[in-house]
């Protein structure tokens, strides 16, 4: 998997504690390393990952090691994001997006916790 400086790296092993117990709100990107679509991806998760810091947590799950995350999310397409807030989805996109819509919907989520 792909290094992301300030991402951090969700598996079966930690998702319950990194995700579903999470205080913060989190971001969850289920990607794969030979995904043209993911790469395109990579950058504005780096810069997500550095802008939300601290307010939200932001991770990857690589698919080829993680089948029963992929299974349990119905993850058919790449990348998938899916956004928690309390343990819980709450929205998700499919496929590469725009920064600022990833960002629009994490300011969804943080915002509310921050009032």
């Amino acid at each position: 998997m792909k290094e992301k400086t300030d991402c951090l790296t969700f598996t079966e092993v930690n998702f319950q504690e990194e995700v579903i117990n999470s205080k913060q709100p989190v971001l969850a990107v289920f990607e794969a390393e030979w995904s043209g679509a993911c790469d395109i991806m990579t950058p504005i998760l780096e810069d997500l990952c550095i802008e939300f810091k601290g307010r939200a947590k932001i991770g990857i799950i690589d698919i080829d090691i993680n089948e029963k995350l992929v299974e349990k999310h119905r993850i058919i397409n790449i990348p998938a994001l899916v956004f928690y807030n309390k343990g819980e989805v709450v929205d998700h996109i499919i496929g590469s997006v725009p920064r600022h819509i990833i960002e629009e919907k994490l300011c969804q989520i943080v915002l509310p916790d921050n009032k």
